[in-house]
């Protein structure tokens, strides 16, 4: 690669002594020529200095994984696998409530319910319908129930003497829609709204069938 001095060609590996008068002073045309190439190796510096930086802080975070879903800055990727980190704020502590269509408002402490589905849950977790067998067995409702092996859940025969009961749920910030989902498959949150209702047997029917 080479270069133009006063109108020159020369290479890369030469560079002719600069021209001065007899005062020591360069001519314009030196003054502009050595203005460019100290703009030019300020340049080239910024430019391995800015690379620098970006390498160094890859290569400080190519440890760790970006904070996400509740979990600490702990998880590390090692080769292919991921270990994860501390899953927060997963334990239930506020106080909990149930709307019984016809029925009424019930209030329960998610400390005192425990599973029925010890397959599905871990301790300390639990189903919407445990809410309700929790409320039976506490003496606030009086629910009778059965679990159907075909459709591998649990299901309401009565609350206080009637049938044909479902239900509707959603986490806080949710809304309200159709439910399909298996009763004593449906984690409870704190803050979720749980409310039953008497519903067709014809739907219910319909419904069950789709769960065999």
């Amino acid at each position: 690669m080479g270069w133009c001095y006063s109108g020159k060609f020369h290479t890369a590996a030469y560079r002719p002594p600069l021209e001065v008068d007899s005062n020591g002073n360069m001519s314009v045309l030196e003054k502009k020529e050595v203005a460019q190439l100290g703009v030019v190796t300020m340049r080239t510096l910024m430019f391995v200095l800015l690379n620098a930086a970006v390498c160094f802080t890859l290569i400080s975070c190519s440890d760790m994984v970006p904070n996400r879903g509740g979990l600490d800055n702990s998880r590390k990727v090692m080769g292919d696998s991921t270990v994860i980190g501390t899953i927060q704020k997963t334990e239930l502590a506020l106080p909990g409530e149930v709307f019984i269509k016809g029925v009424g408002k019930f209030n329960f402490d998610p400390g005192k319910v425990q599973t029925l589905r010890k397959d599905i849950f871990r301790t300390g977790h639990f189903s919407v319908f445990d809410v309700l067998a929790y409320l039976d067995v506490s003496g606030e409702i009086d629910m009778k129930y059965h679990f159907d092996e075909r459709m591998n859940t649990y299901i309401i025969d009565t609350i206080n003497g009637q049938k044909n009961w479902w239900y509707k749920a959603y986490y806080h910030g949710g809304w309200s829609e159709n439910n399909n989902f298996r009763m004593d498959y449906f984690p409870y949150k704190d803050r979720m709204y749980i409310m039953l209702f008497r519903s067709s047997k014809k739907s219910l029917n319909t419904l069950f069938m789709n769960l065999k």
